[in-house]
């Protein structure tokens, strides 16, 4: 999937709804900041700050304005989270609204990208607005299932709360989510554990959860068809090579790209060769971001950590169970990297941070939070000036094939050298402008960070177009493979069959293409299926 770096991180739009919802709200009920800064507080305000000048620092031609938008977003959805929570008894109300918008644009996205309903930029690429799966939309109702239940808990309905679980359960066995199956599981054990009669003591408690996570992992990783045993060894291998320092805000994906390529390089017949993707988070939340941020990074990590369980007792029942699942979440996907899911965390550990002792200085807080703002933005304007070249120069590399010898396509590889997508754009310009042999180089590079079905697509146009009949028919082939339910593969590997009189092999792939199910039908399908009826009718002697 290609996209444009402008948004290169998920959900902007619901974010900015919800953030102007709740700040809306709390300024009709609160005309000044209803609480004290506790060291909850302390701890956002100082790891938002070091954030900001650590992406300053390493890399800031490979950030985009929106990273620090929402960074500042967070930080002030977590302002006002606080607010409602310490002056509205009725904060749950205005909770559950901003979910529920979030939860409907995802839905509708999701939905939208399912029956194809967006539109490409080209036809070898599919381009959408953002990215979502039924899988991570599932997590996301996941973590917000505490907070949804305890709503109607709050509101005596029972019986609604159990259908929701049930509900939940049934999207689980529909998408095939063994990562929500799981924290569903802990879920209830968790709940069988609050409800008897001998409570466990909390320490044990969480070191029980933490082994039987750790088993799981072990399960989940084994079981994993994307290679995340690989993924798992070149995080640590980096890690330990970058313990101190680390590698920097935003450049996992170039690190680790980089580890495999090497890897894969040096162990052609790794089983991992078809299962490496263009990998662009660990996996492990907490691993990474000790890996981005170095020394100082894990030692926030660590504080944030304790800070969160120091009151676990105080905690009413959904903010543990919300806890929970977000740890479990973290140790095996990305949910702080995703912006819809993150919301929900920040709205959870702003509702924790009021049960923190707060810090007794009003002048102290209200000149934090005012330096932090200002120079939040003076950062933010300073940084937008920085990228729009960089954003600008992709829109046109990626648009106009009469910019791939310009010398300012060529200063862009210095920004999004080791994407992926770039790397596909770069070569699908090679080819429209008939350079076969740098696009088909462009490609075997990619190939090393991706095993996507568009690269070995386009690698058979270009073998084709180059007049090797066997390896054009091998990338074919190889696509089929990849997914078996995609009908174009099929189609032009039929097509290349019927040019160099092939009739019986072309003959068969129509069978093949004839006997596909297909889920949706447009004018592509139709036309694939057309060609595909009059090749099965065709006689030797055509």
């Amino acid at each position: 999937m290609m996209y444009d770096p402008l948004f290169i991180n998920d959900y902007y739009f619901p974010c900015f709804i919800v953030i102007f919802l709740i700040t809306l709200l709390c300024g009709l009920k609160n005309e000044k900041l209803g609480f004290s800064l506790s060291q909850a507080d302390i701890f956002v305000i100082l790891f938002a700050t070091y954030y900001l000048l650590r992406s300053l620092i390493d890399s800031p031609s490979r950030l985009n304005v929106y990273d620090f938008y929402f960074l500042l977003c967070y930080v002030l959805t977590y302002g006002c989270i606080k607010v409602i929570a310490t002056s509205d008894k009725k904060f749950l109300n205005i909770l559950i609204i901003a979910i529920l918008i979030i939860f409907t644009y995802e839905a509708i996205l999701t939905m939208t990208q399912f029956f194809g309903f967006s539109k490409g930029k080209n036809s070898f690429f599919d381009v959408s607005g953002s990215f979502i799966s039924p899988a991570l939309l599932t997590n996301f109702m996941c973590l917000a299932f505490p907070l949804l239940d305890a709503y109607l808990m709050e509101k005596q309905q029972p019986k609604l709360a159990v259908l929701l679980f049930v509900s939940l359960s049934l999207v689980c066995f529909m998408t095939d989510s063994k990562l929500s199956w799981l924290v569903l599981a802990v879920l209830l054990v968790f709940r069988l554990v609050k409800s008897s009669k001998r409570q466990l003591p909390s320490f044990y408690f969480i070191a029980a959860f933490a082994a039987l996570a750790f088993i799981i992992m072990a399960i989940f990783l084994q079981d994993s068809t994307s290679g995340r045993f690989l993924i798992l060894k070149g995080t640590f291998s980096l890690w330990h090579e970058n313990w101190f320092s680390g590698i920097g805000i935003n450049q996992f994906d170039r690190h680790y790209n980089d580890f495999q390529a090497a890897h894969l390089m040096a162990n052609p017949l790794s089983p991992y060769r078809y299962l490496a993707s263009y990998v662009q988070v660990a996996y492990n939340d907490f691993l990474q971001i000790a890996l981005e941020l170095g020394v100082i990074g894990l030692v926030f990590l660590t504080y944030g950590i304790i800070l969160t369980l120091s009151n676990w007792r105080r905690y009413p029942q959904y903010l543990q169970e919300a806890m929970l699942m977000i740890i479990i979440f973290a140790m095996f996907s990305f949910p702080l990297q995703t912006s819809s899911t993150l919301i929900l965390c920040i709205i959870y550990f702003g509702l924790i941070s009021t049960f923190h002792t707060p810090v007794s200085s009003t002048n102290i807080k209200t000149n934090l939070i005012k330096a932090s703002f200002g120079a939040a933005g003076i950062i933010l304007v300073f940084l937008s000036l920085k990228i729009q070249n960089a954003v600008m120069i992709w829109k046109l590399a990626s648009r106009s094939p009469i910019v791939a010898d310009h010398i300012r396509f060529k200063e862009s590889v210095k920004v999004f050298e080791n994407n992926k997508d770039f790397q596909l754009a770069f070569a699908n310009i090679l080819y429209l402008k008939k350079r076969y042999s740098a696009s088909i180089a462009q490609l075997n590079k990619a190939a090393l960070r991706s095993s996507s079905i568009d690269i070995y697509l386009l690698l058979a146009q270009n073998y084709e177009a180059l007049g090797d009949i066997a390896l054009a028919e091998s990338n074919y082939v190889k696509s089929m493979t990849l997914v078996p339910a995609f009908l174009k593969p099929k189609f032009l590997l039929m097509m290349l069959y019927l040019k160099n009189r092939r009739l019986k092999d072309a003959k068969g792939i129509a069978g093949v293409i004839l006997s596909s199910k297909i889920k949706i039908k447009n004018k592509e399908s139709d036309y694939i299926l057309t060609a595909a009826k009059k090749i099965s009718h065709l006689q030797a002697n055509f």
